[in-house]
């Protein structure tokens, strides 16, 4: 059956640090642009400041990199990360009402954690202060529609995706963006890749990491389309490149290989030697 067109969403991150990161970054752009807009009719504009009020404040683009680098300093991957369904069996979570929380900015998404501020140990207790924080803060509030869950990758992420499938996989639409889990749960498995991107260079042998010579490649996959190729050779833009598909498995929830992208990068460039 066919879903309704999603109106308003709940977004979940892994825990609070992140959503009290995410809240402050947007607090100041959303300052900076009202900053901005206050401000205009007073300033004369030259080239150089339209560039950078085009491109976002220098300040701005700080903040937005050391939020990146906060985010990604909390990804302290462990081999042990995975977990399968032999290792914990999730129940079905009782049917809750749905949480009438008051949101004074109208938005139509709302931010929050899956645990909420519950610190989440490493050790056996893991399980049930998952399921019991999850069960209190990853609760739709009415009018929510869906769901979008950013960024899960270890164990605690997991427990809290499955329980959070359970009670609404039938029924909203649940989106994951930036997943890192690598085996997926068995709660995923009618889940759809619909949008994915990988971006690459490729370098000669010898260029240092620090040298950007070298042409560039894009794989990307926008639903319903399949997997496509983009290479820019010479800097003067992306064209995609021909050749057979990918075998990535039946749930098309996976990424080409760097085989088959390989493949249709020297296709092209061999393609282009021809012609010239």
């Amino acid at each position: 059956s066919k879903r309704k067109l999603i109106r308003k969403s709940l977004v979940l991150v892994r825990n609070e640090k992140e959503r009290a990161e995410i809240d402050r970054v947007r607090s100041q752009r959303d300052a900076q642009t009202i900053s901005n807009v206050e401000n205009f009719g007073d300033v004369e504009i030259g080239e150089s400041d339209a560039l950078e009020t085009a491109g976002g404040s220098k300040e701005g683009n700080e903040e937005v990199d050391g939020f990146r680098k906060n985010l990604m300093a909390s990804w302290d991957s462990t081999s042990d990360d995975v977990i399968t369904d032999e290792v914990v069996k999730i129940s079905s979570p009782q049917t809750v009402s749905e949480k009438k929380i008051s949101d004074n900015d109208n938005s139509p998404h709302r931010l929050w954690s899956m645990v909420g501020g519950e610190e989440i140990s490493d050790g056996p207790d893991m399980f049930d202060q998952v399921i019991a924080a999850v069960d209190e803060n990853a609760i739709l509030s009415a009018g929510e529609d869906a769901l979008i869950i950013l960024s899960p990758y270890n164990t605690a992420d997991i427990i809290a995706l499955r329980r959070t499938m359970a009670r609404y996989g039938q029924t909203r639409t649940i989106i994951i963006v930036n997943s890192r889990i690598e085996t997926l749960p068995r709660e995923l498995d009618s889940a759809v890749l619909a949008y994915g991107i990988l971006p690459l260079i490729a370098r000669s042998k010898g260029n240092d990491a620090g040298n950007e010579v070298g042409l560039k490649v894009v794989a990307m996959k926008r639903f319903p389309t399949p997997w496509s190729v983009f290479i820019d050779v010479y800097g003067d833009g992306f064209v995609e490149t021909r050749g057979s598909q990918p075998v990535v498995g039946a749930s098309e929830k996976q990424l080409p290989s760097p085989e088959w992208i390989a493949q249709r990068v020297q296709a092209h460039v061999e393609g282009l030697s021809k012609q010239s």
